[in-house]
């Protein structure tokens, strides 16, 4: 610790903070109470270190820092906005329209399908109730729902621009920090229920040529 003896404070941290800290210390010399700064400190081994510092100046004018080294806490935190980057893209580059809805049936937050899809940015589908967008859904069905249940519908989303398209829709409920929510995850079945029309046409017009055929 000896070492640090006589070394300006400020020269410690890395240079891009240091205009900030010499701030933050001027202004905590000026006046009392306590102030808080952080910034990267350099450390023995080259490199630096994240620290927070709680600063607080005595009646005679002393400043005093206590430090607590902040590195493994950023590092965490680096870590879970990337994991959460990485899941926002994943849901983003789907092709299924995803609305998280919570517990008064408005949506909380959605991909960029939906947003598409539905001809609204996330921020305008952000509050919006759900019965706007799938008016088809039974609300009281998703209240039903406790955290892992889950059921699947047929319905219809319906788009700013006034078009239906017929969906599934995967449903399972879940809980967020003691929040109640629900995953809706909705897949275009158009071309789907398009195929089974044409199937379902030309089994009842060979049934119809085979009565024909008996008849005759």
């Amino acid at each position: 610790p000896t070492d640090v003896f006589g070394t300006d404070f400020v020269k410690l941290f890395h240079r891009v903070d240091q205009d900030r800290v010499r701030q933050t210390l001027t202004q905590s010399q000026r006046g009392r109470g306590a102030r808080v700064l952080e910034g990267r400190m350099s450390h023995a081994d080259g490199g630096y270190r994240w620290m927070t510092w709680s600063l607080r100046r005595s009646p005679e004018g002393t400043l005093y820092a206590m430090g607590r080294d902040e590195s493994i806490r950023r590092e965490i935190e680096a870590a879970v906005r990337k994991r959460e980057r990485k899941n926002r893209a994943m849901l983003d580059h789907t092709a299924d329209v995803l609305l998280v809805v919570d517990a008064a049936h408005a949506i909380d937050d959605a991909n960029a399908t939906a947003a598409a899809v539905l001809g609204l940015s996330r921020d305008a589908l952000k509050g919006r109730p759900l019965a706007e967008v799938a008016p088809g859904i039974d609300l009281d069905a998703l209240s039903s729902l406790t955290d892992g249940d889950g059921l699947t519908v047929e319905t219809a989303l319906q788009s700013v621009q006034g078009e239906s398209i017929e969906v599934e829709v995967r449903i399972q409920a879940f809980s967020f920090e003691g929040e109640s929510y629900v995953a809706a995850i909705a897949r275009d079945i158009r071309q789907r229920n398009r195929q089974e029309a044409e199937l379902r046409s030309l089994n009842d017009l060979l049934q119809t040529l085979n009565v024909a055929l008996q008849e005759a």
